[in-house]
């Protein structure tokens, strides 16, 4: 199923990529269609949106604001996950820049006049990044957060070296955050050969990765994405720990400075080893995380043998009743705070 306006000669396409997720898709055009007032958007904006098969009322949602938005809808026939389903609505872009955005999270008001500033002056950049503020599964700004990275001007970078260095690092755990890329169509094609679906989760980083190397890049002043968390069924730490991994090992070997690659796995390792140790619980994996490390040949990465690691090294039969007893307490935690 195809619905197709003209999108000849467009300076940015935002790729929405969904699947089953009909209420916040509707949010999330809501959200683009308030910018679409000022009739020379049309001009300079088109907007793809790649289904993966939903099931729910998806395509009803997208004809709907069809009548107000410039739309290219493509539907997939079978769900074909969400890497390739992304990599597809890449491919439908005509734009010179894209800008991928989850289903789930929402544009923030004067962002695509910002971004279409921001490009008419500086077309000669390869990946511009736009700072989220994180908010609640409902849509609502979290209060006291600040934007992710919280900066008072934009900034600018001869190289991807120098953006993933900058801001005291945190740049390393956000510039892959989907809903906040905007990267040059032509680049993206060119490096698309690279699109390593078998990394799960993390497919789009190799071609970003060899793009932003040594290409100019910024980091816009004002944020331009909501980012609504807690709203996953499926955390796995085959996604956040092996396959997270993977990309900051693919990093150094194509010449991203060791010694911030190797802080970044660190920080991975510590901040999801309570996730791998969930999913050995649950029987998702049957490996503990020195054997892990050691089949991603960063073993020395391992510095310190916490509990956690010590007791991924248990059998599943000794971990799952552990699990059990944590899943109940876990669901009365929750029932107290939905009745408080």
């Amino acid at each position: 199923m195809k619905m197709k306006k003209n999108t000849k000669d467009k300076l940015l396409s935002i790729c929405i990529f969904t699947y089953n997720r009909q209420p916040y898709l509707s949010q999330l055009l809501l959200s683009i269609e308030n910018e679409f007032r000022k009739p020379e958007l049309n001009q300079s904006v088109e907007i793809i949106i790649s289904d993966n098969a939903s099931t729910d009322k998806t395509s009803e949602i997208v004809s709907y604001f069809t009548q107000f938005l410039p739309i290219n809808y493509h539907r997939n026939k079978i769900n074909l996950g969400a890497d390739e389903n992304l990599k597809i609505a890449a491919t439908l872009a005509k734009g010179k820049f894209i800008w991928f955005i989850s289903d789930d999270d929402i544009v923030i008001h004067g962002a695509i006049n910002i971004i279409l500033q921001f490009l008419q002056k500086y077309d000669e950049y390869s990946y511009i990044y736009f700072p989220r503020v994180l908010a609640n599964s409902l849509g609502d700004i979290i209060e006291g957060l600040a934007p992710e990275p919280n900066i008072d001007k934009t900034q600018h970078f001869n190289s991807g070296i120098e953006l993933l260095s900058s801001n005291k690092g945190r740049m390393l755990g956000l510039f892959l955050f989907v809903s906040s890329i905007i990267v040059k169509r032509a680049l993206w094609e060119k490096n698309i050969g690279m699109y390593k679906t078998k990394i799960r989760g993390w497919s789009h980083a190799i071609p970003i990765l060899n793009i932003i190397k040594n290409a100019k890049c910024a980091i816009i002043k004002d944020p331009g994405i909501i980012c609504r968390l807690n709203n996953s069924n499926e955390i796995s730490s085959l996604v956040w720990f092996d396959n997270y991994i993977k990309v900051f090992l693919y990093a150094k070997n194509i010449g991203f400075p060791e010694q911030v690659c190797d802080k970044k796995i660190k920080d991975i390792v510590s901040h999801s080893e309570r996730l791998f140790l969930l999913d050995k619980m649950r029987g998702v994996r049957s490996d503990n995380i020195e054997i892990c490390l050691k089949k991603l040949n960063c073993q020395e990465l391992l510095i310190y043998k916490t509990i956690m690691v010590r007791l991924s090294r248990l059998p599943r039969l000794i971990l799952a009743p552990i699990y059990y007893i944590y899943s109940i307490k876990r669901k009365i935690l929750l029932h107290v705070q939905y009745n408080q």
